[in-house]
């Protein structure tokens, strides 16, 4: 398969005044070496011999000193003409060939006022002509440019043909393929190979070349739709495009994918993310997203570069779904560089040697630009299996949001249904363990394929497990638990939470409040939600819930509140509960309506960014004052604990007494389904939380 590349992201792909900055640049060196990027011949040859025969009158304008007319004459193309604005190059050029190829013509004149009569050729060549003139001032270019294809389509037959060798702007493209199509002509875009791509030096042009073939057809009055064609790589059959807007953004992502190759090779890229996707032919979902991981500086490895494949389903795992953990990858692997590659939903992955064999293409342009280029890169996998994942359902959510539930393969061979919004990919926002449970006979016997169900009494979640611990900081623990406790849940999910604590703690009266219905939906078809007047869903924003909750006199007094409800603006740093949860105004009515003796506040809480974590706690702090905080092992979340009344003991004391409503807690939950998971010990997360009043 030929895996098409397309950035995802990086901290330093450039803008579109980078191209022209340097297109410019090299415009301006001595004409003996300018634009020597675009390839020569025995690069072009392959597709220009296509579309070019040697009995076509050809013309090359703006030829300036390369030496591509030249090559195409002593290979039998006679009947050229060239053309230049420059006399002292149609002067230099015309001494240069009199004698050794006396048929090649070179004469001065401006491809915007050419004085050939109509219909005079069968070929116009131009190889980088156009790119100089789109470096101009924009309504100069433009003018220019409308100029020099008015004069290409009137000297050109019908049925003749202009090629243009170009690197593609944004701006030169999209007029280029606006321009002809609107004409009625037939246009297709040819990717060329990099005529430096075993050059892994800093002075290789990053700049992929494009050989556009626009076709001159009898304009017809009611053309239907543009006729466009597009080929990425090399032997490859041109493919129909249906609009000017895909091929732009086709050719934009190989210029990003260049750029990218190009600054891998130029430095290291420590403490930075950088990714790309690659597509499978016809496909609009990526297969593989590659993460690009350096080592930091220091100490360099004796390894150079390996390719780490993620299983499907793990990739939203800590250490192959965030920068951190990626980096804890690399640095545990030992390797100067390492990709992380993961596997995306909708494809089919046979083996990991499949696998190998589709990414060892691309997988040597992603090297380090020490390393030679006979290098037997080595692929690293947990195992030899690719993983299982299943789709089970897509649906479009609140906001436009597509809500993914898939069955995957955990560590321990078991198998989870997992939540996933297409927004943030690389999260999970719920997961439950299935089980599958066959009928018994009147004997005994168990019999049939079985039925498989969700697990209510696991929580596979660590952030849920942290928020379940915090029950034991409830003053008064163990009596509110066994007489009646109120407990509100900002956020669904799947349900995970709220059905754990619906079924180990019988006197719990919960409400949960959700603003996307099809979560309701979802929780209730492939989770297994149970409703009913113990557990009651409200179909709210939060936010309006908390206020109108506190405005009531009295108001309705809960002892637990927990916020488990993730952000979808990232943008400052904040993953989880939104900004808008965190506002003075909101804390102040969570504490009215917590019970004043018997209540506390818990979040999950997820910051990328340290200062804003601590302005946070610190504006939690002065509605809160006894806080906690449980930090999860390899991930970003956290559990903040929120008192409202300040302790009167000392920290040693409060966890000793913790420790003891955990033991007790767990004691009775077990009693209450004679099931308590072995390796949930309340215990052991009471003894690792840092108490934040103490500060």
């Amino acid at each position: 398969m030929d895996l098409l590349p397309k950035t995802a992201s990086t901290s330093d792909i450039n803008s579109a005044e980078y191209w022209e900055s340097f297109v410019k640049k090299n415009s301006n060196k001595t004409k003996s070496k300018a634009f020597e990027w675009y390839g020569e011949y025995p690069i072009l040859c392959s597709i220009l011999h296509k579309y070019i025969r040697a009995s076509d009158k050809s013309l090359i304008i703006g030829c300036g000193s390369c030496q591509l007319s030249e090559d195409l004459y002593d290979v039998g193309y006679h009947q050229l003409t060239n053309i230049d604005d420059a006399e002292s190059v149609v002067k230099q050029k015309t001494m240069k060939n009199a004698k050794k190829r006396p048929e090649l013509k070179f004469e001065q004149m401006d491809a915007t006022q050419m004085t050939y009569e109509d219909c005079s050729f069968s070929v116009v060549l131009d190889r980088g002509s156009l790119d100089a003139r789109m470096t101009e001032k924009k309504e100069e270019a433009e003018a220019l440019v409308e100029k020099m294809f008015g004069e290409i389509g009137r000297v050109l037959k019908v049925g003749g043909r202009y090629i243009c060798i170009t690197i593609a702007l944004e701006n030169l493209i999209s007029k280029l393929l606006s321009y002809f199509s609107s004409e009625g002509w037939m246009v297709r875009v040819h990717k060329i190979d990099s005529p430096n791509k075993d050059d892994r030096s800093e002075s290789r042009s990053p700049l992929p070349v494009f050989i556009v073939v626009s076709t001159k057809f009898k304009k017809m009055a009611a053309l239907q739709s543009p006729i466009l064609e597009l080929s990425l790589s090399e032997g490859s059959n041109p493919e129909r495009v249906s609009s000017i807007e895909d091929i732009v953004k086709a050719i934009r992502s190989q210029q990003d994918y260049a750029m990218l190759q190009h600054n891998l090779n130029k430095r290291s890229f420590c403490n930075e993310s950088v990714s790309l996707d690659l597509y499978a032919p016809n496909n609009k979902n990526p297969r593989f997203t590659l993460y690009i991981v350096d080592k930091p500086k220091g100490k360099i490895p004796a390894n150079k570069f390996a390719i780490f494949i993620v299983p499907q389903g793990r990739e939203t795992h800590y250490l192959f779904g965030t920068d951190k953990g990626r980096g804890q990858l690399a640095n545990q692997a030992g390797f100067q560089r390492l990709v992380v590659a993961t596997l995306h939903r909708g494809h089919t992955y046979q083996s990991v040697d499949s696998i190998k064999a589709e990414l060892s293409s691309r997988v040597m342009e992603l090297g380090p630009s020490d390393l030679p280029s006979n290098t037997q890169v080595p692929f690293l996998s947990i195992g030899e299996d690719v993983g299982d994942r299943e789709v089970m359902y897509e649906g479009e959510g609140s906001y436009g949001n597509k809500v993914i539930v898939e069955d995957v393969r955990g560590e321990d061979g078991g198998k989870y249904r997992q939540i996933v919004f297409s927004s943030n990919k690389s999260i999970v926002q719920s997961q439950a363990r299935l089980v599958t449970e066959k009928s018994r006979s009147k004997s005994g016997k168990k019999r049939g394929k079985g039925v498989t169900r969700v697990d209510h009494l696991y929580l596979p979640m660590d952030f849920h497990r942290a928020m379940t611990a915090g029950l034991t900081l409830l003053p008064g623990c163990m009596d509110v638990i066994r007489t009646k406790a109120r407990v509100l849940l900002i956020g669904l999910g799947g349900g995970g939470l709220p059905m754990f604590l619906y079924k180990q703690f019988p006197k719990f009266e919960i409400d949960v409040v959700e603003l996307d219905p099809m979560l309701k939906d979802i929780a209730k078809s492939w989770f297994g939600l149970i409703e009913d007047e113990r557990l009651r869903i409200h179909i709210q924003d939060g936010l309006e819930f908390i206020k109108s909750s506190a405005e009531k006199d009295p108001p309705n007094l809960y002892n637990v509140v927990m916020f488990d409800v993730d952000s979808k603006d990232f943008s400052e740093g904040l993953t989880a509960p939104p900004k808008a949860f965190l506002e003075t105004v909101v804390l102040e009515a969570v504490k009215r309506i917590l019970h004043p003796t018997q209540g506390i506040f818990i979040l999950n809480f997820a910051c990328r960014d340290d200062l804003l974590k601590e302005s946070v706690i610190s504006d939690i702090q002065k509605h809160f004052p006894t806080l906690y905080d449980s930090q999860l092992e390899d991930d970003i979340n956290e559990i903040v604990l929120c008192l409202p009344q300040r302790a009167s003991e000392g920290a040693d004391k409060r966890k000793l007494q913790y420790r003891d409503d955990a033991r007790a807690l767990q004691k009775y939950a077990k009693s209450v389904t004679s099931r308590w998971e072995s390796d949930f010990d309340l215990c052991e997360i009471i003894d690792n939380l840092q108490i934040k009043d103490e500060r």
